[in-house]
């Protein structure tokens, strides 16, 4: 699995308001070979510098399953920022040996380290 810190023009399946240290577990369903997160910084409620990370796992009968490999990233929102930061995953790989079915979902937990808000747009 591929993880950069960009921005791609994809399909925007949701926005979920998160502050530390809540977490956010769910499934997404991909139409793509990627999964893009966008971290927006919440006015009024941000002003430290803030560690925003994304793991994600297979899923397994419908539930989390193992980490994917290389399937975590983090990007940081800098003190007193107002510009969002971005990390896009890439490279799910198949759900068989003879690499005929793409994967077509994961399951992801969101969260930051650090004392701020976050809006965390999700595209796939």
């Amino acid at each position: 699995m591929d993880v950069e810190q960009r921005q791609r023009v994809t399909t925007l399946e949701g926005e979920y308001d998160i502050t530390s240290p809540e977490r956010i577990e769910r499934k997404f369903e991909l139409e793509t070979d990627w999964l893009d997160f966008c971290f927006q910084p919440k006015p009024y409620y941000f002003n430290s510098p803030v560690r925003c990370f994304v793991q994600l796992y297979e899923v397994r009968d419908d539930a989390q399953g193992p980490e994917f490999l290389n399937g975590v990233g983090h990007v940081d929102l800098p003190e007193n920022s107002s510009d969002p930061v971005w990390l896009s995953f890439s490279g799910f790989g198949y759900e068989d040996g003879a690499m005929t079915t793409p994967v077509r979902s994961c399951w992801a937990a969101i969260w930051l380290e650090g004392n701020g808000s976050s809006r965390v747009a999700v595209y796939i």
